[in-house]
């Protein structure tokens, strides 16, 4: 990075713009769940899956970078590793009924009107919703 043309109090915006290439022809706007990914975070994937394929996930697999992550966490919030949790920005929720027609049903098709009930969900019900939140 260029210190001469670049104030270091602050974020070099041009050139981390750079690192996401969606940006250069779209704007982003936040969905919650959806984001452009940078260069580094494609980088990251295509090493990841190159572990699986050639070595059968040794490295991919383990649980020493969550560990090590987990301590890095817990040593820039000066907290004992132990209560630190890494979880997953996304929900994980399980379908337990689907009611078409105010009856519980296994099947509906397309064009049906019917309530997927789950155990957990990202959407924000209590709120509204989003319209995304439809399908």
């Amino acid at each position: 990075m260029n210190q001469e043309k670049h104030n270091s109090n602050e974020p070099d915006w041009e050139t981390l713009r750079k690192d996401f290439p969606t940006l250069d022809g779209h704007t982003y706007l936040a969905l919650a769940n959806k984001a452009p990914l940078p260069r580094q975070v494609e980088a990251a994937m295509r090493e990841w899956m190159a572990d699986i394929y050639n070595n059968a996930g040794e490295v991919s697999f383990s649980m020493d970078p969550v560990e090590q992550t987990r301590k890095t966490v817990a040593r820039v919030f000066g907290a004992p590793s132990h209560t630190i949790a890494l979880i997953k920005n996304t929900s994980e929720g399980i379908a337990l009924s689907i009611i078409k027609n105010g009856v519980e049903t296994n099947e509906i098709n397309a064009g049906d009107k019917a309530e997927l009930v789950t155990n957990q969900t990202p959407f924000y019900g209590e709120s509204g919703g989003q319209i995304g939140d439809i399908g």
